[in-house]
């Protein structure tokens, strides 16, 4: 999976079909930088579908 640093204003983001208003998907490590030089932690995603 891509690296998107909290500098960029965008995303790689695959969104499944049947995705409902609300749910929310977890980008794993795409987050901000971890304490003390750690690893960076997963992103949450909330979905919001209009129609």
């Amino acid at each position: 999976m891509p690296h998107c640093d909290s500098y960029a204003p965008l995303c790689p983001l695959r969104i499944p079909a049947g995705v409902r208003d609300g749910q929310r998907r977890r980008m794993k490590r795409l987050g901000g930088p971890g304490s003390d030089e750690g690893e960076p932690g997963d992103l949450y995603v909330t979905m919001y579908v209009t129609q």
